[in-house]
C-alpha cells in the first residue's frame, strides 16, 4: 500500500480488522487495493523529487461504503464517499481517516492513456467529482468485474476493463480539470475546452484551433502531443461524447442512434461502433448492459507481477 505507509485501527480499544477482505494485485500497468476495513487511520508519506518514482503515475481513488477523509500534504483536504470518483498524485503526503466501515479501489496506474492529468501537481495533487448516478452504477459494475478478472488472471478481459474505467473516470472529471485549465491559464487545458465545446461543429480541426488560439501547426502540436496528438484527440473526443449521449438516451430507437452518431460526424452507427470499439477495445454497447464484460475478449494468459507503489 506505498512504501512507508502505516495503517492501525481508529479505536483505541478495538484491532485494525478486515470487514471482507484484502486483495492487493501487481501488474504490468500498476498496482490495484480492494480493501474492506474497520475504521482505520492511514498515513503515506511524500515522495522525494529525486526518486524513481513513476512521473506519469495517477492513482484513481473510489470508495463504495462509508467515507474516507484524505488530507494531501497537510493542507488539501477530499472526501471520498460513494457516487465520487477522486484522482490523485502519487508522490504527495497522504493522511486519511475512515471513521465507520469503508470499502474502496485504490488503482494505481502507471501511464494512463485517456487521463488528463495535465492539472495534478504538488499544488493542486488531487481533484474530485460527485458522478451522475447511471454512470455510477457503470463504474461500479466495471470495478467489480475488474476484480473478477485480476483474481481469475484473466489479462485481456482486464485491460479492456481497465481503458473503460479510465474512459469513465475521465468524463467525471473533465469538467472540473478544464475549470482548473482556465483559472490557471494553461493553454493545452484551454484547447481541450475549446474541442469540447465546438466538438459537434463539422469545421473543428487543425486550422481551426490554430486561428482561433493564434498559434501555428507546429505549436499546436507540440502543446498536444501529450494527449495523443491533435487528430488522436479529436477523435478520442468524439467517440466518448457521443457515446456519453447514447448513454443518457436510454431506450432509444435506432432511427435516433443514427441521426445522434451522424450529429458528431460519423457515418453510421457502425462506423461509429467499429472506430470505438478500435479505438478503446471494447464495443461501446457492452457498457450499456448489465454485464459489462458479457462481450469483451476471454483470453487467460496470466499477467505478469512487477511491485510498483
Amino acid at each position: 500500500m506505498g512504501r512507508l505507509a502505516s495503517i492501525r485501527s481508529l479505536s483505541k480499544s478495538t484491532a485494525f480488522t478486515l470487514v471482507d477482505k484484502l486483495s492487493v494485485f501487481n501488474t504490468v500497468v500498476g498496482q490495484f487495493i480492494f480493501g474492506h476495513f474497520s475504521p482505520w487511520e492511514y498515513h503515506r508519506p511524500g515522495v522525494d523529487a529525486g526518486s524513481d518514482n513513476e512521473s506519469n503515475a495517477v492513482i484513481i481513488f473510489l470508495c463504495f461504503e462509508g467515507e474516507i477523509i484524505q488530507t494531501f500534504n497537510g493542507s488539501t483536504v477530499c472526501r471520498a464517499r460513494p457516487g465520487k470518483v477522486t484522482m490523485q498524485t502519487l508522490d504527495s503526503e497522504v493522511r486519511s481517516t475512515a471513521p465507520a466501515n469503508a470499502k474502496f479501489l485504490t488503482a494505481v496506474i502507471k501511464a494512463p492513456e485517456t487521463l488528463s492529468a495535465s492539472c495534478l501537481s504538488a499544488a493542486n495533487p488531487v481533484i474530485d467529482a460527485e458522478v451522475a448516478p447511471g454512470l455510477w452504477d457503470i463504474i461500479v459494475r466495471v470495478v467489480t468485474q475488474l476484480e473478477k478478472s485480476l483474481t481469475l488472471r484473466e489479462e485481456g478481459q482486464f485491460l479492456v476493463l481497465l481503458k473503460a474505467l479510465e474512459v469513465m473516470v475521465d468524463q467525471a472529471l473533465r469538467p472540473r480539470f478544464l475549470q482548473r485549465g482556465v483559472n490557471a491559464a494553461d493553454r493545452a487545458l484551454a484547447y481541450q475546452h475549446f474541442v469540447d465545446q465546438q466538438i459537434r461543429n463539422p469545421l473543428l480541426s487543425v486550422d481551426l484551433l490554430c486561428g482561433h488560439f493564434n498559434v501555428s501547426r507546429a505549436t499546436l502540436y507540440r502543446q498536444m502531443a501529450h494527449l495523443g496528438g491533435v487528430k488522436h484527440y479529436l477523435l478520442k473526443r468524439r467517440l466518448i461524447c457521443c457515446f456519453d449521449a447514447i448513454r443518457k438516451s436510454p431506450g432509444v430507437q435506432e432511427a435516433f442512434l443514427k441521426i445522434l452518431v451522424k450529429s458528431y460526424h460519423f457515418k453510421s452507427w457502425g462506423d461509429f461502433r467499429s472506430r470505438y470499439e478500435k479505438h478503446f477495445g471494447i464495443d461501446p454497447k457492452v457498457l450499456l448492459t448489465q454485464d459489462p464484460v458479457s462481450a469483451a475478449g476471454n483470453t487467460a494468459t496470466n499477467l505478469i507481477d512487477i511491485p510498483f507503489a
